[in-house]
């Protein structure tokens, strides 16, 4: 597999309307749906389908397949996964800790809370379900498609990716998922470099949302 810039993924033919602009425009239009959705509504569950579908056709269509493995076969797959879990954890456990400074501050609590009456009671399994295919949806397109039809942009291709993805969160109007973008969004890239694939990104970004819906009730 060729490199682009060090990132283990070849450069494309420059598409950035088509592959970057069209998804990221279908995800934003998706999630301002659900934002304004009723808690653990079908057009909740609708709408973040919608976004996740948007991203994973992207990558489909105009990504690097091959970044689902990683470049050095002597490494099993389950190896990078078993690292990108204790990142994520980590991630979470700071996160967490976050959440009880975040607590005292209503303009940043108040947001949060109305996202995580999406995970409710029954909604809790349905609701994780969502948010592990969009985690992994996004993982495929900001890491891999995003960065590809944005080579030429050189250095900068990367810290576009990020920023796009922040930009991609900013509809679900909860102020912490921009910052925990920026977090995720450097520390998947990271992963990507040092291991050639997606995995270790990915599963990171899995354990993250899922402590995420899991720890912060009991703290919001």
């Amino acid at each position: 597999m060729t490199r682009n810039g060090g990132y283990p993924t070849p450069a494309a033919p420059a598409r950035p309307f088509w592959a970057v602009g069209v998804p990221l425009g279908l995800m934003t239009t998706s999630l301002s749906t659900a934002a304004h959705a009723s808690p653990a509504s079908v057009q909740f569950y609708l709408a973040t389908a919608c976004s996740a579908a948007a991203l994973v056709g992207a990558w489909w269509l105009f990504g690097d397949r091959r970044l689902v493995q990683g470049r050095r076969s002597v490494v099993p797959a389950f190896r990078h996964a078993a690292q990108g879990v204790g990142l994520g954890a980590a991630l979470g456990l700071v996160f967490a800790l976050g959440a009880l400074v975040m607590v005292r501050i209503p303009a940043l609590a108040a947001p949060v809370d109305a996202l995580l009456a999406n995970a409710a009671g029954a909604a809790l399994l349905p609701t994780l379900m969502t948010t592990w295919i969009n985690g992994a949806a996004e993982e495929l397109f900001f890491r891999n498609t995003v960065v590809r039809h944005l080579a030429g942009l050189g250095r900068w291709a990367i810290p576009t990716a990020v920023g796009l993805y922040v930009v991609g969160t900013l509809p679900m109007q909860v102020p912490v998922l921009a910052l925990a973008a920026v977090a995720v969004g450097v520390l998947a890239h990271a992963e990507v470099r040092r291991t050639g694939g997606v995995v270790s990104a990915m599963t990171m970004h899995l354990t993250w949302s899922t402590l995420m819906v899991v720890l912060l009730p009991a703290v919001v």
